[in-house]
């Protein structure tokens, strides 16, 4: 779990299983932004996801039988890069952070696996900062991109990283890096409009058990709508149950820069499907334009 998936977290142990009769049993699956999220939704072994997009688009267009069935989170992530990476690089923080990103040709930069949503959207701020990710910078794929990414930056193993927010931000803290561009606060221009983690669920579900889908999508709704209504909630209910050992400070840090970064009632619009295919298209080996939204996006995540 991190900031990119907290509205299932809200979902999960606030008072929306009750209040919409459900019964909700979180299911733990190893490789965040991996094909075994989809094989689990697939085999039953588990009835609803959350995650990125990009790896649900991709299965969907590999033939799985799934669909989006709610806006999840725009994504919450930061490069950061370590104090001895900005004078390696020459990185001026008098520069715009796309112009900080350009600096740092040459780099080693932690991300998430290779094609989650996570490492597919550093590709993209790269290719605006008018870098090759496959040239220009050695991008590091990490199975977890919370708990080893600050120790890493600290200790030279990598020169920046992208990861939730919060996991860089640590090494910031300790003054041992700085923030060159936050994803939350608006600082990636190629990223707007996309919504990086979705709620997915099978086909089959949907068409067999409308009305049950329908209470879970209204309980993700409320859910993402109490980080606005209810905002002392909603902060308790990720603290407690995500991030309950991560320092005060570091913790209130990033609740005050992700807690604008929730889609209202946790939609997924035909406009957050061109940013996608606007975005990643152009960086993939993946016909996304072949795509049509109907097909990707069950009508029940626009309302």
């Amino acid at each position: 779990m991190s900031w990119n998936s907290a509205m299932a977290g809200i979902a999960v142990h606030g008072d929306f299983p009750e209040e919409f009769g459900l019964n909700f049993e979180t299911v733990t699956i190893a490789d965040a932004g991996s094909s075994n999220q989809v094989a689990a939704l697939l085999a039953g072994s588990a009835d609803v996801g959350s995650f990125g997009i990009n790896t649900a688009v991709d299965a969907i267009l590999g033939g799985a039988a799934l669909q989006i069935i709610g806006g999840a989170s725009y994504i919450q992530q930061t490069i950061v890069a370590s104090n001895d990476a900005i004078e390696k690089y020459g990185i001026d923080f008098t520069d715009s952070p796309i112009e900080r990103v350009a600096a740092l040709k040459g780099a080693t930069i932690a991300a998430g696996p290779e094609g989650s949503s996570g490492n597919n959207s550093l590709r993209a701020i790269l290719a605006d900062a008018g870098l090759d990710p496959d040239v220009d910078v050695n991008i590091v794929p990490l199975a977890d991109t919370s708990g080893a990414v600050a120790a890493g930056l600290e200790n030279g193993v990598y020169d920046a990283t992208f990861g939730p927010m919060g996991s860089g931000e640590a090494a910031v803290l300790r003054d041992k890096a700085k923030t060159i561009l936050s994803v939350p606060a608006g600082e990636a221009e190629v990223l707007e409009g996309n919504i990086n983690s979705v709620f997915v669920a099978p086909t089959k579900l949907i068409e067999e058990q409308p009305e049950l889908v329908q209470r879970i999508r209204d309980a993700f709704r409320a859910a993402t709508n109490l980080v606005e209504d209810n905002p002392e909630i909603a902060r308790g209910l990720i603290r407690d149950n995500i991030y309950p050992d991560m320092e005060e400070e570091l913790f209130e840090a990033s609740w005050q820069m992700t807690r604008v970064g929730y889609p209202k009632d946790a939609t997924y619009a035909e406009e957050n499907w061109t940013s996608f295919v606007r975005i990643y298209d152009p960086l993939s080996d993946h016909d996304y334009a072949s795509l049509k939204f109907k097909d990707v996006v069950n009508v029940i995540a626009t309302k």
